[in-house]
């Protein structure tokens, strides 16, 4: 009885403010869901939202839907756009583009950070819109919530203004965020160049003078054929309990057809700091690759990684989902084949029943009617369970994209119970 009143006071005094059932339902792909309020995921077929990748959804403690966004349009619980809604500046083509955060001390307003996507388009996009948040209160429409008027948009940077190429660009396509160490306040971090910025959201709200942490990993804005930003893609996770931080460059140059521009990317590994949200050390865990997805374990010992193989050519050949182990003396050499596919590598995200979901479809296809996951993603190598386009969609599709959430919320599954009260 003592170990188990041990640790639920720690867990109510150390843990998260937030319950896992703030990620109970999902909106991803072109109209596809889930909900997790049930042992077991079940499609949801009545979500508006259609993007490519970047999505953010976000429940009541209950698991009750509250609203979603694709980080320019925000749809409320009975899937109406909110009056001030729409026009927000992320991206559906941007991999994070929306992630929402519940404001300290609040029950009824969020902050929704956007992040554009940083391509530069002199006649379509005379300017990219680089990290901006909003506020929603859900007090405001009657009930259903609404976009603040008065904090609609609001610019952090995440760029030197004073030079020119990142003035141009100003971001990145990654953002993602974990509890503070204090129990209460959140950390949100990006990354742009060779620097994470993390902004601290407390009960003041968002502070816009970030934490600054520059790393050995110099990665430019690249432009591909096509105008984008090829190096800004790639997803950025924290680690539930707050002690790493994983980030995929896609590419990190353009390169030529005969070395193929797709071998470039990285995929890299810091220590991160909860307590004052600073990042250091790096360590190379992937390199000549195109990595995608990425996502720690539960207990923050494991990292999973989907990342696509191209030929000389760049076309798609296969994919990968890769498996290290961040305990590891050198994590690189802990890297285990977990599966070797023809679906596109695709977002990776933890759920609240433990597992690990994948998003991406067969080649070819340019959607899928399933999500793939990992079952037991605390368990190294085949015993991670890794099952293929198992959970359906009811007939909706999957694309690239998953809804990020705030790290920590996924760091403790427990079940209790006073089945030892009045014992020795």
């Amino acid at each position: 009885m003592k170990a188990y009143s041990l640790l639920l006071i720690f867990l109510l005094n150390t843990c998260l403010v937030f319950s896992q059932k703030e990620s109970a339902n999902w909106y991803f792909g072109e109209n596809a869901g889930v909900s997790f309020k049930t042992n077991s995921p079940v499609p949801l077929l009545n979500g508006k939202l259609v993007t490519s990748e970047g999505c953010a959804t976000i429940s009541d403690p209950n698991g009750n839907l509250l609203f979603y966004t694709d980080g320019v349009t925000v749809w409320d619980r009975m899937h109406n756009v909110m009056p001030n809604g729409e026009g927000l500046l992320g991206h559906s083509s941007s991999t994070e583009s929306a992630l929402i955060i519940p404001k300290p001390g609040s029950k009824s307003r969020f902050y929704i950070f956007t992040i554009d996507q940083p391509s530069y388009f002199l006649k379509e996009r005379p300017a990219i819109n680089g990290v901006n948040y909003s506020e929603v209160d859900l007090a405001l429409n009657n009930g259903f919530g609404d976009i603040v008027d008065s904090v609609k948009n609001i610019h952090l940077v995440t760029y030197n203004a004073n030079d020119f190429l990142e003035n141009k660009y100003k971001s990145t396509e990654k953002i993602t965020a974990v509890t503070h160490s204090d129990g209460s306040s959140i950390w949100v971090t990006t990354y742009f160049m060779d620097r994470f910025y993390s902004f601290l959201v407390d009960f003041a709200g968002v502070n816009s003078n970030p934490i600054i942490s520059t790393v050995q990993q110099l990665v430019k804005p690249v432009l591909n054929d096509d105008g984008a930003n090829i190096s800004a893609i790639g997803y950025l996770k924290i680690s539930p309990n707050g002690k790493k931080i994983a980030i995929a460059h896609s590419s990190t140059t353009v390169g030529s057809p005969r070395t193929g521009r797709k071998k470039s990317g990285k995929v890299l590994l810091y220590n991160y700091n909860n307590s004052n949200g600073r990042v250091s050390g790096q360590e190379d865990i992937l390199s000549g690759a195109y990595p995608y997805g990425i996502e720690f374990s539960p207990n923050s010992k494991l990292l999973y990684v989907t990342n696509n193989v191209f030929d000389e050519s760049d076309m798609f050949v296969e994919s990968n989902l890769f498996q290290y182990n961040v305990e590891n003396t050198n994590v690189a050499s802990s890297k285990k084949v977990i599966s070797t596919t023809q679906n596109i590598a695709g977002a990776l995200q933890l759920a609240i029943d433990g597992k690990i979901y994948r998003a991406g479809y067969r080649v070819g296809l340019g959607s899928g009617l399933e999500l793939s996951v990992i079952n037991f993603p605390n368990n190294t190598g085949n015993a991670s369970s890794y099952s293929e386009n198992s959970i359906s969609l009811g007939g909706r599709k999957a694309k690239l994209g998953l809804p990020p959430f705030i790290q920590s919320i996924f760091l403790y599954t427990f079940d209790y119970e006073f089945t030892c009260l009045g014992d020795q």
